[in-house]
């Protein structure tokens, strides 16, 4: 059934030969395993400095013009008393829990602001936090 000719002791060491790689097919798989981590290694670097670059994107800086002793407030930085939560309208100097609950009933009951001085019709906003709040609040 086998034939001596067809595999010699001499093929079997020969196999073993070929199966291993010499040294300049080593040096090749070498190198080639270091350009791929490194290519890996760019690709990553790259797919971070694009994910920053979007993020940053996202950051708006809003210039703030003084016009005299005022400081104009861009319209997109206000808050709108008309779409405003408590919270957000919390954040003005003067208003607290109390106060912005009672804005956000008028806003509720009479259907929104249509001018800036309807806040006097709140019990507890006089002229005085009228004009400290004005800057910073649109409709």
């Amino acid at each position: 059934m086998y034939d001596d000719e067809l595999f010699t002791p001499e093929d079997d060491v020969n196999s073993e030969n070929k199966a291993r790689p010499d040294k300049k097919e080593r040096r090749y798989i070498i190198i080639f395993c270091v350009a791929a981590a490194l290519y890996i290694i760019a690709c990553a670097a790259v797919f971070v400095i694009l994910d920053s670059a979007e993020r940053a994107a996202y950051v708006k800086v809003t210039p703030i013009a003084r016009s005299g002793d005022e400081i104009i407030i861009p319209d997109s930085e206000k808050i709108n008393i008309n779409a405003a939560t408590a919270e957000e309208l919390m954040t003005l100097n003067g208003i607290g829990e109390v106060t912005a609950a009672k804005i956000i009933e008028y806003r509720e009951t009479y259907g929104g602001f249509l001018y800036i001085d309807e806040l006097l019709n709140i019990n507890g906003i006089g002229e005085k936090s009228l004009d400290r709040i004005r800057p910073y609040i649109t409709l």
